[in-house]
């Protein structure tokens, strides 16, 4: 059996090559900024990844937003999410 699954929303704009994640419902949370235009949004209390944006999009990865479907966006949660987390405790040392 597997375990409750978070819903992922996912916004993506070709025009300003933007993508948006958005996981679970909307709350408040706390911008890291990494190289390359990436913005990951974290819960300050227990450092989970609530989201993410990345400019540039096809810039970086050689395809538009709008292409972005769930296995990218969990693979770009897994690439962006720990490096974000390690900002983040750092920052708040």
């Amino acid at each position: 059996m597997g375990g409750v699954r978070t819903a992922v929303n996912i916004h993506a704009e070709d025009v300003a090559d933007l993508l948006f994640v958005q996981v679970g419902d909307a709350q408040d949370a706390i911008t890291v900024e990494l190289p390359d235009g990436v913005c990951v949004r974290i819960d300050p209390e227990s450092e989970r990844v609530l989201g993410l944006e990345i400019l540039e999009f096809s810039r970086q990865f050689g395809r538009s937003p709008s292409t972005a479907d769930e296995k990218c966006v969990e693979d770009l949660l897994e690439r962006f999410g720990p490096q974000a987390q390690a900002v983040y405790r750092e920052d708040t040392r």
